[in-house]
């Protein structure tokens, strides 16, 4: 089953809604069997955001393997630890509720500082 909610903080001043942010932790502290959380961003359900939870299933190089349900379109979307931050960003999973492949934050980290450096 699928978890599907909108992910949104809402102000109760205004009554608007700001997109959650999330900070990107080391991944070099990530075990086998830590809890983590996917978000997606499938393509059939528009502004919705789904979750799922899951458990480190494998770690190899710079992936992290986990079981968390994947939607076609949930490319791109953040691994959370139980702490709120994301350590990794799914690259692929193969079917729908199989193995989700993460590439790893301390591989993404440098990555985005070089791309931030070429946009000055």
């Amino acid at each position: 089953v699928v978890k599907c909610r909108t992910l949104a903080k809402a102000s109760a001043a205004s009554e608007k809604l700001f997109p959650a942010q999330f900070d990107m932790s080391s991944s070099s502290n990530v075990h086998v069997s830590d809890p983590v959380y996917m978000l997606g961003f499938p393509t059939y359900r528009a502004e919705t955001i789904c979750f799922d939870s899951s458990k480190v299933n494998q770690l190899v190089d710079k992936f992290i393997h986990c079981t968390a349900y994947n939607n076609s379109g949930s490319s791109g979307g953040p691994l959370i630890d139980r702490f709120g931050n994301v350590i990794a960003i799914l690259s692929r999973s193969h079917d729908p509720g199989d193995i989700g492949v993460y590439l790893s934050s301390d591989f993404i980290a440098p990555l985005l500082r070089r791309a931030e450096g070429a946009l000055k």
